[in-house]
């Protein structure tokens, strides 16, 4: 799948990631994080806990990686401003396309 969700803002200084949900920034913290490599398999990384996890090649969990033929990279955020510090998750995609590296937030269902 190519990725095509919410665009990522930065602040002033092109330096910190604004939250796509309420647009602040300085508040969000990174909580798990997901490698799809391209010859398959999941890698996740609670940085929370330390745990990692893995999934080999032909699980469900592939079927989430933002890129369709290459290496993906999902990020898991809470935001301290969207009410609910950890209740409130945030997810920052990268993926590989034809050469380009597209980075978007993924779009919450509400």
């Amino acid at each position: 799948m190519l990725i095509r969700g919410l665009p990522v803002n930065f602040d002033q200084d092109a330096t910190a990631l604004r939250c796509p949900s309420c647009d602040e920034y300085g508040g969000l913290h990174q909580e798990i994080i997901t490698v799809y490599p391209a010859k398959g398999g999941v890698i996740e990384i609670n940085s929370r806990n330390g745990n990692i996890r893995t999934w080999g090649s032909g699980t469900p969990q592939e079927a989430l990686n933002p890129s369709m033929y290459r290496d993906g990279l999902t990020v898991h955020f809470s935001c301290e401003h969207c009410g609910g510090f950890e209740d409130v998750q945030q997810t920052l995609r990268m993926a590989q396309h034809k050469g380009l590296t597209l980075v978007d937030w993924e779009e919450r269902e509400t």
